[in-house]
């Protein structure tokens, strides 16, 4: 049976609340230039900037979320 390790809540202060809601606007953005650069406005070269807009964004959410959970642990760790 699959038990989840308990995680570690995110720090909610400063950086580590504005820039991953930053980088979500960025790939919300991106997903919607891609969009509409491909069916509306027929321009390839905004349908691909959206693509890669979306997906630095992406990655750079998933990494800043990394250092956030080490962050958390490691300010636990401090606690006890």
């Amino acid at each position: 049976m699959f038990y989840r390790r308990k995680a570690h809540p995110l720090p909610q202060e400063g950086p580590y609340l504005i820039i991953p809601l930053l980088l979500l606007a960025n790939v919300s953005i991106g997903v919607i230039l891609m969009l509409l650069g491909g069916e509306v406005w027929d321009n390839p070269l905004v349908s691909r900037g959206g693509f890669w807009l979306a997906i630095v964004s992406a990655v750079l959410y998933l990494f800043f979320r990394w250092i956030a959970r080490r962050e958390a642990r490691r300010h636990e760790q401090r606690a006890r």
